[in-house]
C-alpha cells in the first residue's frame, strides 16, 4: 500500500487495524471475541418478576416502559443496552435505583420535592 509524505497517526493506525481484520479473517491471527447470547422471555420475565409486581410498578422503579418490557417479555428481541441493564438489576436493583434517584420525577399532581422524596423512600432509595 503506498503512503503519502502526510500521513497521520491517524492514518497510520486505520491501515494496521485493517491489516488486522484482514489477516483475523484468513486465520493468521485470533482476536479476543466475546459471544453475547440472546436474553430470552423468560429470564426478562424471572426479573421483573423479583423486582416488581407488575410492568407497570417496575417502570416506575427503572424508568422502562411498560410497554417495552411486555414486548421483552412476549420475546421481542432486547438490545445489547437493554440486557446491560437488565443484568444489572438482577444482580443488583438497590445499584439502578439509587443511580436513578436524581432522575426521579414528581408523582402527577405534586410539583413538590417532598413528593419526589417520598417516591424515593417508598422505592427504598437510601441516601
Amino acid at each position: 500500500m503506498n503512503t503519502v509524505d502526510n500521513d497521520t497517526d491517524f492514518g497510520r493506525d486505520l491501515i494496521e487495524s485493517l491489516r488486522e481484520v484482514r489477516d483475523h479473517l484468513d486465520g493468521k491471527i485470533a482476536l479476543p471475541t466475546r459471544i453475547v447470547t440472546a436474553m430470552p422471555a423468560e429470564q426478562v420475565r424471572r426479573i421483573r418478576k423479583a423486582v416488581a409486581k407488575s410492568p407497570k410498578e417496575f417502570e416506575q422503579r427503572f424508568g422502562v416502559p411498560a410497554r417495552t418490557l411486555e414486548g421483552w417479555e412476549q420475546g421481542r428481541n432486547v438490545d445489547a443496552t437493554a440486557r446491560v441493564l437488565l443484568t444489572v438489576i438482577e444482580k443488583n436493583p438497590q445499584a439502578v435505583v439509587e443511580a436513578l434517584a436524581c432522575e426521579l420525577i414528581p408523582q402527577v399532581g405534586s410539583t413538590t420535592p417532598m413528593a419526589s422524596m417520598r417516591r424515593a423512600v417508598r422505592l427504598g432509595v437510601k441516601k
